[in-house]
């Protein structure tokens, strides 16, 4: 079983037709062994604007709060 971690973030982008720098949301989808992996990885790399680190314990709290973080399962 394989699991995905899907995350949105801002991109810019540039239209040389005339309408120059733009932003939109893109996702990054990250494959992962095992849940506590992607645990893991969120408890390393995600923290609030100022640097403060974030205390969740589950992938499910992470998820809540933050609404561009989502976790799937994939099955075979």
């Amino acid at each position: 079983m394989k699991y995905i971690l899907a995350m949105d973030y801002d991109n810019m982008g540039f239209d040389a037709d005339g309408a120059g720098d733009y932003w939109y949301t893109d996702t990054n989808y990250m494959d992962m062994d095992s849940e506590e992996e992607a645990l893991s990885y969120l408890q390393k790399n995600i923290c609030y604007e100022g640097g403060k680190k974030v205390n969740n314990k589950t992938i499910k709290e992470y998820c809540d709060e933050f609404a561009g973080i989502r976790f799937y399962e994939r099955k075979y």
